[in-house]
């Protein structure tokens, strides 16, 4: 039997932020410059991560980036994310907006303990989903 620190360095492994995965994909296309009409925003890690809406001024569409992480305890969230937000800056983007989150299934863990006893199962289990979220950004280069 391993040791429970074992176990749980594992455990931690499996759903811990490196399990991110960050993916872009350069925007090529007329219509890059756009004035935005303004909305909601929230500032951490020195980048703009718009909420709702877009800046109310003129921007730069530099691409998508998409985010997807476990959304156990230890995985955090896209918006403010340090990693992320260094991913954006690499890129030359100064500011995000959020252009969708989905989330979805990617298997379960079942864990307790029980006995079986003349085909009669008899044990405290429980049951836990695992769950992936996908945040799709829009990476922008805001002029000032």
């Amino acid at each position: 039997m391993k040791p429970f620190y074992l176990c749980l360095a594992g455990a931690l492994a499996l759903s811990s932020p490196a399990s991110a995965k960050i993916v872009f994909s350069a925007y090529d296309g007329p219509n890059a410059v756009v004035t935005g009409k303004g909305g909601a925003k929230i500032t951490e890690q020195g980048i703009d991560w718009w909420t709702d809406g877009d800046p109310p001024r003129s921007y730069r569409i530099l691409g998508l980036l998409t985010d997807d992480r476990g959304t156990g305890r230890f995985n955090g969230d896209t918006i403010g994310s340090k990693k992320v937000a260094g991913k954006v800056r690499d890129l030359g983007g100064n500011a995000v907006i959020v252009y969708r989150q989905s989330e979805r299934t990617v298997g379960a863990s079942i864990f307790g303990h029980g006995s079986t006893a003349y085909n009669n199962y008899q044990g405290n289990f429980a049951t836990a989903l695992r769950t992936r979220k996908a945040t799709t950004l829009v990476v922008i280069k805001v002029e000032n």
